[in-house]
Order: C-alpha cells, then structure tokens, then sequence
C-alpha cells in the first residue's frame, strides 16, 4: 500500500483492521489505534529523522533501512511488528488501572462506616 502523511495516520488510527484475532482488534479498536491523535505524527517525524521513511513525492515510503529493521525484528520476534501486541498491552494497562483505581474518600461519616464495613465483610 502506498501512504501519504495523512493517510498513514488514519492506517495508525485504523490499526485494529490488521489484526486477525477479534477480542485484539476490538481493544485496539477501543484504543483508537497505535499512538494518540496527539503524537502519532510525531512517530512518524521521528521514523523520517532516522531515515526509516523518506518522502518520495507526496507519498511516505520505507527506506532500505526501515525494511531492514523491519525484516530483523519480524525474525527476531514477529509480535514486535504485530499490531495485535498493541492491543495485548492496552489489556495490561486496563488491568493495571484496574488494581490500581484510586477512590474518592468517603463524603461522610456514615460513607466511612460502609466502606469499613465492606472491608471487614472481605476478610
């Protein structure tokens, strides 16, 4: 497939239609793609200043380097190219989050005294 700026951000954002396994591709769905609205032109300035993509008229395209990289990695481990390993690791942070959810304090004392009780009923 050929890309432009614009378009490789929308395949980005889109990332959850390469991915074969369905409960992935719907987290990753969820997740809104690889990277955040916010930084995924960076990554792709970032991949241009390592001169693993070059712009080549209006289309972005992969220099001998990048296909290396990508080539080596793929062999090293293929889950560091899959998009698939994306929405693994947003499953680990909703976990992450999960066990670590900060609640409100109680806003009064009878709020204290059912949460200690909820406590104690745990034990």
């Amino acid at each position: 497939a050929r890309y432009n700026e614009g378009t490789l951000i929308e395949a980005m954002q889109n990332a959850w239609r390469f991915v074969d396994d369905g409960a992935l591709r719907e987290r990753l769905k969820e997740a809104k793609g690889i990277g955040t609205p916010a930084t995924r032109a960076e990554i792709i300035s970032g991949l241009k200043t390592q001169q693993f993509l070059i712009a080549q008229g209006k289309n972005i395209v992969p220099t001998e380097t990048g296909l290396a990289l990508f080539e080596v990695l793929k062999r090293a481990d293929p889950a560091l190219v899959d998009p698939g390993v994306t929405a693994q690791l947003e499953c680990l942070l909703d976990d992450v989050r999960g066990e670590f959810a900060v609640t409100p304090p109680p806003e009064s004392e009878t709020d204290r005294r059912n949460d200690v009780a909820k406590c104690d009923a745990r034990r």
